[in-house]
Formats: structure tokens, C-alpha cells, sequence
């Protein structure tokens, strides 16, 4: 799509202005909390709605066999992730010297180890499912390549592609995100640090 067919940029708001709002937010572990918060949230209702349906799919109330727990764990991905840049941003690892965004990469298992996670065999294969479906399993019927359907031989001895959901799944996100917010500054020191940023250059 040419730039014609997008919406112009409106000249209300000075550039300089938002590109300074846009450099102070990369940085602000709060606003990666809240985001992060979001997608717990709206991954846990979808989660909740998944075991209802599959449990009336399983007493015959239902033909259609429940897909979203793919979607509910594409949205887990997306919320550890904004943890993890959460513990980034607060230790001033979210931009480069140039002051542009650094913490490009969807990558769990590289940002666990950017935060100083350590993690088991077991942590990195479940991270690694996580991340395709936050690339494709959570959104597409299909990934870019076929290889990405092949099953995989996990740490425990079992065959399986990485896109597979199972019921213990929403119990080790909980876990992970647990591991991850011993890291982190509190919400509410964040929203302290966030405000005193914010009052500096308001």
C-alpha cells in the first residue's frame, strides 16, 4: 500500500514534542506493566472460556471442537514479554545511545537471559512455544514455513509440534510471569518513578 492511501500526519502536534513523548516512554517500566496487565487480563478470559468449551465439547454440548487457547496463550506471550521489557526499560536497557527503541525482538528465551533469568530446559522449550504462537499459532492457520509444523522432541521424551495446547498451560505462564515480577519494581514503584519522569518534564 502507497503512503497516499494512508492517513496524513496531522501538524497539530509539533514532532519534536511527540518524539520526545515517544523516547521518555520506551523507558518507562510502568507503561510495560500496564500493558502487560492488559493482556493477563484478556488472556484469562479467553483462557476461562476455552476450558468451559472444552469441557462442553467433551460432554457432547457442543460439535465444534474450542480453538482459542491458541489465542489465549499468543496473548500470555505477548504480557510476559512486556514484563520482561518492563525489568529492561527500569534498568535503562530499553533504548540505545541514540535514544531509539532497542527491545525490538519478540524472543522470550533471549530477553529472559537480557534480564538475567536463569532458565531449565524445561523453562526455554515452554518459552519457545510461546513464541510461535505470538508469531503465528495465536493468529494464523498457518506459519511461513512447513518446517514450523514439524513435532519436536521435548526434555520430558515426548513428540510434539510446538503449537499444541494443553490444560496445564495457563498454570506455567502464571509461573513464568511469577519469576518474572521477583525482578521487577512494584507497580506502585513504578508508577512513582513514572510520575516523577513525567513531572520533570512537564
Amino acid at each position: 500500500m502507497t503512503n497516499q492511501k494512508r492517513t496524513r500526519i496531522a501538524k497539530s502536534m509539533p514532532k519534536r514534542f511527540a518524539n520526545e513523548i515517544y523516547r521518555m516512554s520506551c523507558s518507562e517500566a510502568y507503561l510495560w506493566i500496564c500493558k502487560a496487565n492488559e493482556l493477563i487480563k484478556s488472556a484469562d478470559l479467553l483462557w476461562a472460556q476455552f476450558f468451559g468449551d472444552l469441557k462442553a465439547f467433551k460432554e457432547g454440548s457442543i460439535k465444534e471442537e474450542p480453538f482459542i487457547g491458541s489465542t489465549a496463550l499468543m496473548l500470555y506471550g505477548f504480557a510476559i514479554e512486556n514484563l520482561v521489557k518492563a525489568g529492561l526499560a527500569a534498568r535503562g536497557a530499553a533504548t540505545t545511545r541514540k535514544a531509539t527503541f532497542a527491545l525490538k525482538s519478540h524472543q522470550l528465551i533471549e530477553l529472559f537471559e537480557q534480564l538475567g533469568l536463569s532458565l531449565s530446559k524445561n523453562d526455554m522449550e515452554y518459552l519457545e512455544r510461546l513464541e510461535h504462537f505470538m508469531v503465528w499459532a495465536g493468529r494464523y492457520p498457518i506459519p511461513l514455513t512447513a518446517q514450523d509444523l514439524y513435532p519436536r522432541q521435548f526434555c520430558d521424551g515426548s513428540h510434539c509440534a510446538l503449537h499444541f495446547v494443553s490444560t496445564k498451560d495457563a498454570e506455567a505462564v502464571l509461573m513464568l510471569i511469577e519469576r518474572v515480577k521477583t525482578v521487577l519494581p512494584t507497580e506502585e514503584e513504578a508508577l512513582l518513578s513514572y510520575m516523577d519522569h513525567y513531572g520533570k518534564h512537564g
